[in-house]
Order: structure tokens, then C-alpha cells, then sequence
């Protein structure tokens, strides 16, 4: 028996073909990248290039790859024609000549496409489809993303180059063919003139002028908006040629107008309709509900979901709808911000509106917002309090693309919920949740919560859809459409209709595109602005991007609503009537022309007011599919920054690598500064996970571009940032050394040009203890600047109030500490558990104990949220000194556990629980407890190399020798305290417990800073 004939297409979007037929494709957008990869790799590929290429990221690269290929094996093994070929380093396709049709395009036309005959070139043409990989992008995988632009490009210039040959060895005999082959080149490549030049003359031939006209016209257009230019003398030589007698004008009758699309009448589903009703009456009386609606695209989800909004509405229930589309994955919270922005947000109260603030800017001033928790709080609570004017319906649709903190507030509402009169409803492609692994855990939670319902859509049967079609297509056949769509309701209406109309193509796809070239007009002049914008859009902002008159706008919308096309979402929105009409339009933009509509898309949004940079990841995300570096750079500084504001931690990290592989291939000058801005948006973002040690060699690198450059303010900030990425490590070498070079640098940098890096250093000195006296000088020159910005005036609130500690002045410091808090809390929200522990340090020795425990609290909530794993055990120690200070005894195996956790964890905490309880412990005549706190604290303090620790401990150390009875045990204390201060200075309070210390033990008082510099011991002796 003949084994059946495997080809593989890549010239539009992939298929795999067995005997001419289509075959089912993995439904895994990667999965099927890594067939079009493997297919058009030239050698087997190392398993690790393409975990690279295609699963860069957290999770298990190498167990998606696996997943990825035994997808593969059973579609592609075809008999050894074509197959899957693998081993431990390797994986490869392996294909038998011919099996692949852009090799048969080559092979046909050979090295010179002119030189080809007629036919062959024919043959060559119909292989195009469309673009190579169709759909394949991936511009979240930013290798693959390069790869597929520069394959595209080589195969675009041999696709125009067959085309081209057609139209100059068809002109001559075949002018209507040549015609048509033109109008196609035109379509690769609308940017190129040549290709105008071409159809306008060759319609001047026909006598078509008003056509030949239009094209010019056309073509006009996008030379000024895209290059600044007017036609060449070519071309208007060729309009020229249409006004001779010989153009005459041959019109063609105008097509008949469109009848309006008729709504998709609801039919069968009786099953699911009555879970539905369920569903809604459960929310009714009390219970939250969790609904799950799975299936293929065109199945109806959407539909469905429609019902289940109508039902709740007819319940007096509130319905709150939001959708993810798949170019917004770097688009913080965009399902949500679409959701909360249908909700009577009024009825709120002012804190709950103030909480929501830093999402919803409209709302007004932002209450603080310290972390992704409190942030996913305020959410929750504004739903439950929404609850209580009747059943809420939370309802997404197209969850398989949401983005990382979108799915993350997902899992918080429904937990949230639980007690709450409400519906949690989500619409998903199965099929596509591999490629997002935040969605598919949101998914996964959802269909395990209590009270869930899960529908997965099945086909109409033969019944159902003849009565879905006798109510929008009267007349239609049925039974055909059934058989051609197998009962995928989109589908069949679309054969039914397309059959009536005298066309029908085999695919659904194809039916989608013949609708859409239907359109003329101005109305298909939209299509492609509103295909490309991505998602539903204010007739506003459509005619700013479009740069079409009000009229014409409203025209043109009326009559793709008409179509059924586009259809009304919102008080002012327009939406594509499902995303496989948006997906066809984008898909049928060639791509140069899908560049230029991103890049006027892009300045068009740079243009509009955006003081919370709310519209700057949409402007990064079409400045970067539009080429255009420089503006998706600039506003991925807002973006990143505004995703780190909003604790979207994953899409922070990702707008900032994105912007960082675009800003390459800027000069030195330009790239440094910018770069560095970026890694610092880096830094901010990897807080909540403990840091990124990833990030110290890369801005390492890049300060010494800056040195070799002669950048004297981009080293200084290259330092600072160096340094806020060791703190952010746990690193205090690091951060003391970056520093101690960050400080050198800016002796070079005028004050006004590193304000920030200024105000950052002083923090990192006074939290280090070192170079006090220039912490000082540093600190002064940035008051002198007046106001700064948030940031740098959150940083030199800390360091003064850190720097007031050191000397003594416990009152003030708590109170600078208390504005740095304040500051922090909405530029440095990381910081905030670092301060709350200082500050409950310094309220311990005021002796304020009820101070102490409220910070305390605060640093169990905040300090796990930013990777501070050891803030609840140094709370505990804390409320153990408080309760101590107030007169109780706390046993010492109750801080046994705690103490051991901090010599692992954190031993500069460990050195300051153990000061604290030492004291404590020495005043109430607990001698030997003391003393063996007090070594712990030594030891540790060593261990950080900070001054004021291991003096302090020593100090106390040598009383505790004293109440033993060991005078030289004591003096041998002081006199390693006294070496410990050199060159560093410790605070004015562990000179104080040191001369304490020594007149106790009989020593002389002597200076205690005569090595250190003369500014030193004035503010050391206060």
C-alpha cells in the first residue's frame, strides 16, 4: 500500500498537509513555531538553542520542549518522507525533497526569477499565501521574533521578485493578469513606489483612469505619511499617460450595498443555558459561583457568556466585563482595568475609590499602596462592597491571554469572594493556555474552587444549527453548512452566508477574508488601523490614528457594523465581532504596511496627555512592531516604571528587556543613560523576589562602557544603580564597595545632574555606616537643590533620618523616618520593611513599646511581599524586647528558634536582635543570658562589618564580664571595641555605652576618632 504524501507549508500561516489536506495542528502557538522552525533549519538544531528561542524564561524550558516534540512525532512521522528526528543534544525535521514549499518556490525559479519561464513563475506565486509563518510572531519570544523578521524579509524579496518577473512577461500579451500580479506585488509591499508605478500604468492601458487615479492618489498617501516625500517623475509620467485620449474612462457599476449583519440568534444549548440559570440563581441567593466556558474559537464562548450577562441583568445584578487580547500581555491588569471601568465606581466610598487609584488614575489621588497584596486587596474589597447592592458578575473572556498580574488578581478575587452574592465567569481556548503559564494556573484554581461549574462547548448538532441558520441565512442549505463546519456555529454562518453570495472558501479562515474583501470604501481603509490597534478601541482614538474626518469615521463604522465585522462595546468603544475577523485583518497587512500603521499608531498615542503613564505600553508595544526604537524605548521607561508602581513584576521585567534589545543598536552616548534607566526599573521589579543577581554583571559592564566613553554622570549612576541591585541582593560587600566608587564618581557630576544618585547614596552610606562625613556633605548639597524628585526626596529622607540615628538624636531620626515611610510608600514600596524594622528599633529605645508593636504588625504584612523572608522572625525578636521593656519575662527557648533562623537568614538582624535582648537582659540582672546573646551578636556583627553593632556588643559584653567578676575579660572588650572604630565610626549611642564600658573596667577615656577625619567627631560626640 502507497504511503500517503506529507508537505509542509510555510508560505502564510503553517500547515501540515497529508495527500493535499489540511491536517490538525497543535493548538500551542510555540508548539507550532517550533514545527516552521525546525522545518526551515538547514541542520538538526541543540536542544538548548531552541529552549532559548522559545521558552526563555521561569518554569522548565527543557520539559516544554520535550512536551513540544512528542506533539510533534505523531503528526510529522510520515513513513521516513518526514519526521521528527531527536536525540539528548538535538531535534530536527527531517524532510524529503520537495516536502517543503518555499524550497519548491526556489526550486522553480531558480537563482534568477527574471530569467524564469512563465509558467514556473506562475506555479511559484500560487505557493505565497501570505507571509511566511503567518501568525507566528511570537514577540514575546524576542529571538524567535528576530529570527522570523529577518527570514521574512528574504522570503518577501524572492516573493517580489517572481512577482515582479509576472508583471513584465505578462504586460505585453496578458495586460488584466500583469494587472492583477501588480496589484499583489503592491499588497507585499505597499511602501515600495516601483510596484504603484506598475499598476497605474498598466491601468492607463486598460482605459480604467479613475482607477488608475485612485492608485496614484493611494500611493500619494503613503509617501508623505511614511517617508515625507512626493511621487517620483516615474510616477507622474504614468498619471500623465491617463489623462491622453487613448484612457479613456471604462467604469464599473458600483457594488451593491451591504444588508446589516443580523445578531446570531441563540439556539440550542439547552443544557448549558439551564447550568447557566443555576448558576445565577445560586449567586442570587447568597453563594458565589465560579463558571468555566471552554472551547474552540467560533464555538460560541462569547455567545454564551452574552447569555449569562443577560440573565444576571435581568436578576437586577451588576455586570462587570473585561477581555485579555493577545497583544497585551505586557499590558498590566488591562482584562481588569476594562471590568472595574463598567462598575458604578461612585458608590464607592472615598478610601475605597482612593485605594483603586493607582489603577483607575480617574478616581483621583492614590492612597498608598505599599504591595501587590494591598493593591489586590483594595480590588477585592471595592468587588464585595459592590456585592451589596445586589448579585456582581465578574465575567472575562479570552483568559488564555491575560497577563501575569491580570491572572495573579484573578485567583485573589474568587478566593475573595467566597462569602459574596457573586459570579466569577471566565471564557477559554483551551488549546492555547500552554503558551501563557499564568493563565493556565489562574484556570487551573478556577476549576478547582468550591461551587465551580465547567462547560466545555461542543458542535451544534445537524437540528440546532438548521435553526441558527433559518433565522440568519433563510434559504441556505443546511445540511452543507453542517458538513463543511462539523457544527462550529461561526463557521456555518459564515459557508451559509458565503454560499448564498456565490464564493465559499474550505476554511473558516477563509471565509473570514473573503468577508473582509468584500469591504470598499473608506470602510476598508479602517480595517487595518482598527486590526492593528488590538483590541476594542473609542471611535476617538480610531479617527486619530486613522486620520479619517468625523463623518467619514461613522460612514465607514456603520457600514462594518452592517457587515457584521465590527459591532458597539461600551458607551463609545468598537469592538471586530469576534477576534478572528481582527486576526484575518492584521493577517492580510503585509508587513512593511504592518509597520507604518504601528508606527503611526504609536506617535499617534505619544501624542495624548498621559501624566500616569497609563497609555505608555501601548505606545512601547506599536513603536516596537513598527521598527521604531527610539519611542518604544522612551516609553518603556513609563510602562516599566508604571508596571513596577503597580507590583506587575513579570511584565516590568519584560517591557524593560524588550526595550533594552531595541536600544542595541544606539550610540554609546544615547544607549548608556538609557540602558541604565532601564536596569534601574530592573532592580525595583526583582524586589519582590529577593533580587537578580543576573542584573549586577550587566550594569557592571555597562559602567565601564561609561568610564572608557567618558561619561562622567553615567558612571555615577551606573554605580548608584550597581548598588541598589547588591542591596537588593542582600549583598553588603557589594554594596558597600559600589558605594564607596559610586560616592568617588560623583565628585565629578554636578549636584543638579545626579540628584537622584545623590539622594540614593546618602541612604546606602548612613544604612552602611560608612563615609558618614560624606554622607553629610552629600546630603547637604541635595537640600541645597530644592524640590526633587519623589524618589530622590524618598532616599534623603531615609539617609537624614539614618544619619540623625547615628547621632543620637533618636526623636528626630523617628521622625525623618516616619517621611521617608511616607515617600516610600509610593515611589520605593520595597523599602518599606527595611524602615519599619529601623523604626521599631528606635521606638524600642525611646521605650515606646506600643509604637514598636505596630510596626511590627506592619512588617509581617509588608516584608514577604518584597522577598523579605526574614521580617516576621525579626518582628517576633522585636515584640519579645517590647514585652521585655515592659517588665515581662520571656523565656530564652521561646527566641531560640528565632535567633537560629536569623543566623541563617539574616545575620545583621541576628546582631541587632541580640544587642537589643542583651540589654534588655543585663538590666533586669540576667548576667549569663546576656553574655550569651551578646557573643552571638558579636560574632554576627563581625560577620556584616558594621561598626555600631560590634562596638555596641562589645560595650555591653564587657559589663556583663564585669557583673561576672572578669575585670580583664573586660578591658579585652574595650579594646577590641576601640580597634572595631577605626577607620569607621560608629553611632553616638555605641560611643556612649563604650565609655561607659571603659571607665567601668578603669580605663582611660581617649579620643575615639583621632584616625578618623577632623569632620568626624563633632557629630560622633553628640
Amino acid at each position: 500500500m502507497q504511503a500517503s504524501k506529507l508537505r509542509i507549508s510555510v508560505l502564510g500561516d503553517l500547515q501540515v498537509l497529508r495527500d493535499g489536506r489540511p491536517l490538525a495542528l497543535p493548538p500551542s502557538r510555540k508548539a507550532r513555531a517550533l514545527v516552521g522552525y525546525l522545518a526551515l533549519a538547514p541542520r538538526p538544531q541543540l536542544r538548548q538553542k531552541l529552549c532559548d528561542l522559545l521558552w526563555d524564561g521561569p518554569g522548565d524550558p527543557r520539559a516544554a520542549l520535550r512536551w513540544g516534540l512528542a506533539k510533534l512525532r505523531p503528526l510529522l512521522d510520515d513513513d521516513d518522507r518526514v519526521r521528527v528526528v531527536a536525540d539528548k543534544e538535538t531535534a530536527a525535521i527531517a524532510l524529503a525533497e520537495g516536502e517543503l514549499d518555499l524550497a519548491a518556490a526556489r526550486a522553480l525559479v531558480g537563482p534568477r526569477p527574471a530569467a524564469a519561464p512563465v509558467d514556473a513563475l506562475r506555479r511559484a506565486a500560487a505557493l505565497f499565501r501570505g507571509e511566511l509563518l503567518e501568525g507566528l510572531e511570537l514577540a514575546d519570544c524576542f529571538r524567535f521574533h528576530e529570527w522570523c523578521a529577518g527570514e521574512r524579509e528574504a522570503v518577501r524579496s524572492l516573493r517580489l521578485a517572481i512577482l515582479d518577473a509576472l508583471v513584465v512577461a505578462l504586460e505585453p500579451e496578458n495586460p488584466e493578469e500583469a494587472l492583477a500580479r501588480g496589484r499583489e506585488r503592491v499588497a507585499v509591499d505597499p511602501l515600495a513606489e516601483r510596484g504603484h508605478v506598475a499598476v497605474v500604468r498598466l491601468l492607463g492601458r486598460l482605459r480604467r483612469r479613475r482607477d488608475g487615479l485612485e492608485q496614484y492618489e493611494a500611493c500619494r498617501r503613503i509617501l508623505e505619511s511614511a517617508f515625507g516625500t512626493r511621487p517620483s517623475a516615474e510616477m507622474e509620467r504614468a498619471r500623465l499617460a491617463l489623462t491622453s485620449p487613448a484612457a479613456a474612462e471604462i467604469r464599473s457599476p458600483p457594488p451593491p450595498a451591504a444588508p446589516r449583519a443580523a445578531v446570531p440568534h441563540f439556539v440550542g444549548r439547552a443544557r448549558e443555558l439551564a447550568a447557566a440559570d443555576v448558576v445565577v440563581a445560586a449567586a442570587a441567593a447568597g453563594r458565589r459561583q465560579v463558571l468555566v466556558v471552554s472551547g474552540e474559537p467560533g464555538i460560541g464562548k462569547s455567545r454564551l457568556l452574552d447569555e449569562l450577562d443577560l440573565r444576571i441583568r435581568r436578576a437586577g445584578g451588576l455586570v462587570l466585563r473585561g477581555r485579555a487580547f493577545e497583544g497585551e500581555t505586557l499590558r498590566p491588569y488591562g482584562a481588569w482595568l476594562d471590568a472595574l471601568r463598567g462598575a458604578p465606581l461612585g458608590e464607592l466610598s472615598e478610601l475605597q475609590r482612593s485605594e483603586l487609584a493607582p489603577l483607575l488614575p480617574e478616581l483621583g489621588a492614590p492612597a498608598p499602596t505599599t504591595d501587590q497584596g494591598r493593591l489586590f486587596d483594595a480590588v477585592a474589597r471595592a468587588l464585595a462592597a459592590l456585592c451589596r447592592r445586589g448579585p456582581v458578575a465578574l465575567i472575562l473572556d479570552d483568559v488564555q491571554w491575560l497577563d501575569e498580574a491580570s491572572a495573579s488578581l484573578l485567583q485573589v478575587a474568587v478566593r475573595a469572594l467566597e462569602a459574596e452574592p457573586a459570579i466569577v465567569a471566565c471564557a477559554v481556548r483551551p488549546g492555547e493556555l500552554a503558551d501563557n503559564p499564568a493563565a493556565l494556573r489562574a484556570v487551573r484554581l478556577l476549576s478547582r474552587a468550591e461551587r465551580v461549574t465547567r462547560i466545555d462547548l461542543e458542535p451544534l448538532s445537524r437540528g440546532e444549527l438548521r435553526d441558527l441558520l433559518g433565522s440568519l441565512a433563510p434559504g441556505a442549505d443546511p445540511d452543507s453548512a453542517w458538513e463543511a463546519s462539523e457544527g462550529n456555529p461561526l463557521f456555518a454562518i459564515e459557508v451559509a452566508r458565503a454560499r448564498q453570495s456565490g464564493g465559499g472558501s474550505a476554511s473558516l479562515d477563509g471565509l473570514i477574508v473573503d468577508r473582509l474583501a468584500s469591504v470598499g470604501g473608506r470602510a476598508r481603509d479602517l480595517i487595518p488601523w482598527a486590526a492593528a490597534l488590538g483590541r476594542s478601541f473609542p471611535s476617538g482614538r480610531l479617527a486619530g490614528v486613522a486620520g479619517m474626518p468625523a463623518a467619514e469615521l461613522l460612514a465607514a463604522l456603520d457600514e462594518l457594523e452592517r457587515r457584521g465585522i465590527l459591532r458597539p462595546s461600551g458607551d463609545d468603544g468598537w469592538d471586530f465581532a469576534h477576534d478572528l475577523f481582527r486576526r484575518a485583518a492584521y493577517q492580510a497587512l503585509s508587513e512593511p504596511r504592518r509597520r507604518l500603521v504601528h508606527r503611526e499608531i504609536a506617535h499617534a498615542l505619544a501624542a495624548l496627555p498621559d501624566p500616569d503613564g497609563a497609555l505608555a505600553c501601548d505606545v512601547a508595544h506599536h513603536a516596537a512592531l513598527g521598527d521604531d526604537a527610539a519611542l518604544c524605548a522612551q516609553a518603556s521607561l513609563s510602562a516599566g516604571a508604571r508596571a513596577a508602581r503597580l507590583f506587575a513584576s513579570a511584565e516590568a521585567r519584560e517591557i524593560v528587556e524588550r526595550a533594552l534589545r531595541l536600544a542595541a543598536s544606539f550610540p554609546p552616548a544615547r544607549r548608556i543613560p538609557l540602558s541604565l534607566a532601564l536596569l534601574r526599573i530592573a532592580v525595583d521589579a526583582s524586589r519582590a523576589s529577593g533580587g537578580d543577581p543576573g542584573l549586577v554583571p550587566r550594569i557592571g559592564a555597562l559602567v565601564e562602557e561609561a568610564r572608557r566613553e567618558g561619561l562622567g554622570p553615567e558612571v555615577a549612576a551606573g554605580y548608584a544603580v550597581l548598588a541598589l541591585a547588591h542591596w537588593a541582593n542582600r549583598d553588603d560587600a557589594g554594596t558597600v564597595e559600589a558605594t564607596a566608587v559610586g560616592g568617588e564618581a560623583l565628585r565629578d557630576v554636578s549636584p543638579q545632574e545626579a540628584a537622584l544618585e545623590t539622594a540614593e547614596l546618602v541612604g546606602c552610606l548612613a544604612a552602611l555606616e560608612r563615609d558618614l562625613p560624606r554622607a553629610r556633605t552629600l546630603a547637604a548639597e541635595a537640600r541645597r537643590l530644592g524640590a526633587l524628585p519623589p524618589r530622590a526626596a524618598a532616599n534623603l529622607a531615609v539617609g537624614e533620618g539614618l544619619l540623625a540615628a547615628i547621632d543620637g538624636r533618636a526623636e528626630e531620626a523617628a521622625a525623618l523616618l516616619e517621611r521617608g515611610l511616607r515617600h516610600c510608600r509610593d515611589v520605593l514600596p520595597w523599602e518599606e520593611s527595611q524602615l519599619l524594622a529601623r523604626l521599631a528599633l528606635i521606638e524600642l529605645e525611646l521605650g515606646r513599646q506600643e509604637r514598636v508593636l505596630e510596626r511590627t504588625a506592619r512588617m509581617r504584612e509588608t516584608g514577604p511581599r518584597f522577598g523579605d523572608g526574614s521580617a516576621g522572625v525579626f518582628a517576633n525578636l522585636l515584640e519579645a524586647a517590647a514585652r521585655q521593656r515592659r517588665g515581662e519575662d520571656v523565656p530564652e527557648e521561646e527566641l531560640a528558634a528565632d535567633l537560629a533562623a536569623l543566623e541563617v537568614d539574616s545575620k545583621l538582624r541576628l546582631a541587632q536582635a541580640a544587642c537589643a535582648l542583651g540589654e534588655l537582659d543585663l538590666a533586669a540582672g540576667r548576667i549569663e543570658r546576656a553574655r550569651r546573646l551578646l557573643l552571638r551578636g558579636c560574632a554576627a556583627a563581625d560577620a556584616v562589618a558594621r561598626p555600631s553593632l560590634a562596638v555596641t556588643a562589645r560595650a555591653l559584653l564587657a559589663r556583663a564580664e564585669l557583673a561576672r567578676g572578669d575585670r580583664r575579660a573586660a578591658r579585652e572588650h574595650v579594646e577590641a571595641a576601640r580597634r572595631a572604630m577605626h577607620p569607621l565610626l560608629p553611632t553616638a549611642r555605641a560611643v556612649r555605652l563604650l565609655r561607659e564600658a571603659a571607665a567601668a573596667a578603669g580605663l582611660a577615656a581617649t579620643p575615639l576618632w583621632e584616625r578618623g577625619e577632623p569632620s568626624a567627631g563633632p557629630a560622633a560626640a553628640r
